[in-house]
């Protein structure tokens, strides 16, 4: 049931009179130390604008991320395979992950560092990219994140370039983004959108919309203020529960 090298945190989950998260997998988790458990997807207020068509020679490819050396590192020597096979072509945004961006071998003219920054410099940065590349391995912890960096993503109209952990819960292959598992996917995929880029642009825009019509939040306001409604119509009960899985805090 625990994840390893982890602080447990058993306490924090049945002390509660309930637990919101934001995916099943991680729900399913929870359940097991509190009955109480309602999922809200990650979602984000609003759409950016309708890109325009590509204009630049390259494609701006966005990087952000804590701690991801292990899910990145794996297509590093791809991504330099096709910057290499495809001079000029690409230009990489790098956020706060230092070492991924010295690992990309291009021309500094071609690939930007910023270091770790506030939200609206973090979103306003992602704004300025064509796709965001979003790598996760295939593991317990990977499958407890959201796929909320997509949405951001896709709410710009960015295309999604990611592995299908996570992300294909939501979202679709070769419609509003392209899943890559195995360097010759990747490489396949970072190919096509160098010789045609209005598919990055469909892609995105797709992305978009997939947005637009279920991540909004404003789509969540009635469910979330019926469920706090409803969950404090049955304080008493639920505080009591507390007491049966935690009778040493009373």
């Amino acid at each position: 049931k625990r994840f390893p090298n982890c602080i447990d945190w058993d306490f924090t989950f049945t002390s509660a009179h309930a637990i919101q998260t934001s995916n099943n997998y991680l729900a399913n988790y929870l359940s097991s130390f509190n009955p109480e458990v309602k999922v809200f997807r990650n979602s984000v207020p609003q759409i950016g604008d309708i890109k325009e068509p590509l204009k630049t020679p390259y494609l701006r490819i966005f990087f952000g991320a804590l701690n991801r050396k292990k899910d990145w590192f794996p297509w590093i020597k791809t991504f330099n395979n096709i910057s290499n096979q495809y001079p000029n072509k690409l230009f990489f945004d790098v956020v706060h992950d230092f070492e991924f961006y010295n690992s990309i071998d291009v021309p500094q003219t071609q690939k930007r560092f910023t270091p770790t920054c506030d939200y609206p410099t973090y979103l306003e940065i992602m704004k300025g990219c064509d796709i965001c590349f979003l790598p996760l391995n295939n593991n317990q912890f990977n499958n407890c994140k959201s796929d909320l960096k997509a949405v951001e993503a896709g709410s710009f109209g960015l295309a999604l370039l990611a592995s299908s952990v996570v992300y294909s819960e939501n979202f679709t292959d070769g419609i509003n983004a392209s899943f890559f598992n195995d360097s010759k996917s990747l490489s396949n995929i970072l190919s096509e959108w160098i010789l045609d880029p209005s598919k990055v642009r469909r892609i995105g825009r797709s992305a978009q919309k997939y947005v637009l019509n279920n991540r909004l939040f404003c789509y969540q306001l009635d469910e979330r203020r019926e469920w706090y409604d409803e969950l404090w119509s049955r304080k008493d009960d639920l505080t009591k529960s507390i007491y049966n899985r935690e009778p040493n805090i009373f």
